[in-house]
């Protein structure tokens, strides 16, 4: 632990540290929502270091974010730390890196850790050895589980996934649908995308509709929703003109123009980049 700490008063003293600031409230929910720290591109001020290496939770999981593509060993034992002090985003950090690997660092000691962190945080470059990339799905779904539990949005995404697809836990749909049903109602879009999917199709809309604001793909989702609707009232409304029947479907309104919804979803799921929308755009 000592060597840890030289390590950080080291980077303290010999890097140029940046402007930095610590977390607030927005920070704090922009990370539940959408995985993404202010930290992951902007380096923490020197006091912010100093108040990691004094042990603050706050700070280290700063620190550790920041740290994790630069020095995977020395993010994952700052994360760490601060997540036995129930910091809830270091939880979801440490989630993310074994979810998604980590380059492994072979140990050092004295000097030789403090040149390499030194020479790391002042570099743009990040090894890409293949060989070095490690990936624990059982660790990261145990730190996304815990992270989950203390009401972390965008660890309740991962976990639905990681059930669903019985990535380092065994498959459970129902409790995948859970974390995602849980996510959706505090406002995560993704989570509303994926629980929609595990509605009957005509319970979805609402999910649907609140993942399509901010996500392209559910967007898109939506606008197969209501081309699907407008078939559907063309083949009722040509049984009632045709046949002298009313219609039989309870989910079609003959007189609503479900046409135009899905050229508005389609436009959208374009705009927001994705492609088969925008191809579509185009026939």
């Amino acid at each position: 632990k000592s060597n840890f700490f030289l390590v950080i008063l080291a980077a303290i003293f010999l890097t140029s540290c940046g402007e930095g600031r610590e977390f607030d409230q927005e920070d704090k929910y922009r990370l539940q929502l959408t995985g993404e720290s202010w930290y992951e591109k902007n380096e923490p001020s020197k006091d912010v270091y100093e108040l990691a290496e004094a042990g603050d939770a706050s700070a280290q999981s700063a620190v550790g974010t920041y740290l994790k593509k630069r020095n995977p060993s020395i993010a994952i034992n700052m994360l760490q730390e601060s997540s036995e002090n129930g910091e809830i985003e270091s939880f979801y950090q440490l989630g993310v890196i074994f979810f998604k690997g980590y380059r492994f660092e072979p140990d050092c000691s004295g000097l030789s850790c403090i040149i390499r962190l030194i020479v790391v945080l002042n570099s743009d470059t990040t090894p890409s050895d293949p060989e070095n990339l490690r990936i624990s799905y059982k660790t990261a779904f145990k730190y996304f589980e815990e992270a989950s539990q203390l009401g972390h949005l965008q660890a309740q995404n991962y976990a639905g996934y990681m059930l669903y697809e019985g990535l380092g836990v065994e498959k459970n749909y129902s409790e995948a649908c859970r974390w995602w049903e849980t996510a959706s109602r505090e406002g995560h879009a993704t989570a509303a995308l994926n629980y929609a999917r595990c509605l009957p199709q005509t319970e979805r809309l609402p999910f649907l509709t609140q993942a399509a604001e901010n996500n392209a793909l559910a967007a898109y989702e939506l606008w197969l929703h209501f081309v699907t609707l407008q078939e559907l009232k063309e083949s009722e409304k040509f049984i009632s003109e045709t046949a002298g029947k009313k219609k039989r479907s309870a989910e079609i309104d003959l007189e609503f123009d479900y046409e135009t919804l899905a050229s508005y979803w389609l436009e959208k799921s374009a705009n927001m980049g994705y492609e088969l929308a925008s191809l579509l755009i185009q026939l």
